[in-house]
């Protein structure tokens, strides 16, 4: 999995019944928790996708949207409570955290909703989830292993043309003199790159189920690496050093083979 990220973790407001009758209250979240969660994949996939093109560039994934595609599947759609909760996680195929999930809602009182195995779009698979308060109809809508929130696909399938094309702008600019905005564009522009391709990766590596030491080493190998590339990387064979060696890390980390190993490991 990889791509942008949206987390809308919490919206907070006061609801009062003109009646004060709490059934029309929880009703009431009930039916709007659902199109907040949709709005999670809308909002970026109208922020990312080219209105002059009648082509859909970017295709998000939220809790609810994950929900209608696994249904559209032909999956079952499981409504568990502690009454049957025993009956129905044997039938269910998803990551640990998000059985993990699972289990703690329905033993706090939570109702959860979830499809009965995962399902892929574009290059990302997950689960869409939601786990509520059946009293006050309040809760989480949840994707994959704990994410509030919508992906688009992009940065995490694109990794490693983006690393190379940086890779190959940095020996340009160390070959010409470029000037200052262009050149600050330049730092920018690999900053926000490096910055979304890690969280891509990482993301991508805890939905595999590998430990958060290795999430954590990607982020100091990713910090090192732009620290490194900005004090040492104004000359040409620097930069093409730098550019090799940050293309060959990118597509290791990424690689099927290491998150493969993590599910193993998982299981």
């Amino acid at each position: 999995m990889g791509g942008v990220v949206m987390d809308i973790d919490r919206i907070l407001h006061t609801k009062v019944e003109v009646n004060n009758d709490r059934e029309k209250l929880t009703a009431y979240n009930l039916s709007r928790g659902p199109s907040y969660s949709l709005n999670e994949n809308l909002v970026p996939e109208q922020l990312f996708d080219d209105p002059k093109t009648e082509a859909k560039e970017a295709d998000g994934i939220s809790a609810t949207k994950a929900l209608s595609l696994a249904a559209q599947q032909g999956q079952t759609i499981y409504t568990i409570t502690t009454a049957n909760y025993a009956e129905v996680l044997p039938k269910l195929n998803h990551s640990d955290v998000v059985m993990t999930d699972i289990r703690n809602g329905v033993n706090a009182g939570k109702t959860v909703t979830v499809h009965d195995t995962q399902i892929t779009l574009n290059g990302w698979s997950g689960t869409g989830y939601t786990i509520l308060d059946p009293n006050s109809g309040a809760g989480a809508y949840m994707i994959g292993g704990g994410l509030d929130g919508g992906v688009i696909e992009f940065f995490g399938d694109n990794q490693n043309v983006i690393t190379l094309a940086l890779g190959i702008l940095s020996i340009a600019a160390a070959i010409v003199t470029v000037p200052f905005t262009l050149g600050v564009l330049l730092i920018s522009l690999t900053v926000f790159s490096a910055l979304m391709i890690t969280m891509s990766n990482n993301l991508a590596l805890l939905e595999a189920g590998c430990p958060q030491k290795l999430v954590n080493f990607n982020w100091l190998v990713n910090t090192i690496a732009l620290t490194v590339g900005s004090i040492f990387g104004s000359t040409v064979g620097r930069a093409i050093v730098l550019s090799i060696v940050g293309w060959i890390y990118t597509s290791a980390i990424s690689s099927d083979s290491i998150q493969s190993a993590c599910t193993n490991l998982g299981n």
